[in-house]
Formats: C-alpha cells, structure tokens, sequence
C-alpha cells in the first residue's frame, strides 16, 4: 500500500469548538467519520474538496489514488 501524507487540515468541532488535526493522505476515502479527540463527537465529513485541494481528484477510485500516490513518492526520491 503506498499511502502518502499529503498535508493537514485544522478542522473545528461544532460541538466543542476545538480544533482537530486531520492528516490528509493518498489513500483518505471521499467520505469518512471522523471523531472528535476531545469530546467523542462523531460525523461523516465529506472530504471530496479537500481532496481536491491536494490534487487528488474525487473522481479517482481508491486503487488509482493509491497509484498516483506511489508514483509520487517515487518521483519524490528521485528529487
């Protein structure tokens, strides 16, 4: 599996209104639970726009973000 961390994004908690650090990577599904760290809350975040932001278009399926992500770290190493 060539899961790379792609970056992270500061999300707030409606119910807390905390901040929580999400890592954003290669293999991140278009919709997922996420869980507050402080105070257990759960929701579905849709995480096609920040997908987007990182390049990964939400179209992929999971096996080609898992591709482009492999591609990618190795054209990393080669930089």
């Amino acid at each position: 599996m060539a899961k790379i961390i792609l970056g992270i994004e500061h999300l707030r908690c409606p119910r807390c209104g905390r901040i929580n650090a999400v890592e954003i990577h290669s293999d991140l599904s278009k919709r997922d639970w996420l869980i507050c760290r402080f105070c257990g809350y759960r929701a579905v975040i849709n995480f096609a726009p920040i997908l987007d932001k990182y390049g990964l278009s939400h179209a992929m399926s999971r096996p080609e973000r898992r591709d482009f992500g492999k591609h990618l770290q190795k054209d990393l190493t080669k930089i």
